[in-house]
């Protein structure tokens, strides 16, 4: 009865395989995407933590008058702080390159005790 189908499971296959490929060409880009966003994101969640942890030792040290400037490594980025008096406010900046290769620059203000 079904003599004539012996070409139907070759071409099914082929196209399922197809199929699959297309999938899989489309899904891998998306996923490296996704996984450098990640990673940019840890990276300024870490180093935007750093900034306030130094911004505040920064705002409880008396001696401190007008700038200072410093290089710290983190999760192996280079990161360079920058902490500038500016009247009664202090502002601690950081600048890195991120895992796209992009420069970043992340500034906080705080309130100078008196």
């Amino acid at each position: 009865m079904l003599r004539n189908n012996k070409g139907f499971i070759w071409i099914e296959t082929l196209v399922s395989l197809h199929v699959v490929i297309l999938i899989t060409a489309a899904i891998i880009p998306i996923y490296t995407s996704i996984e450098k966003e990640r990673t940019v994101f840890d990276e300024r969640s870490v180093i935007s933590l750093h900034l306030y942890n130094e911004l505040q030792i920064i705002l409880q040290d008396k001696s401190f008058r007008k700038s200072t400037m410093f290089t710290k490594s983190i999760k192996q980025q280079e990161v360079s702080f920058v902490f500038v008096r500016e009247g009664e406010y202090s502002k601690g900046c950081a600048e890195w390159l991120n895992a796209k290769k992009i420069k970043e620059k992340r500034c906080l203000y705080g309130i100078n005790e008196e």
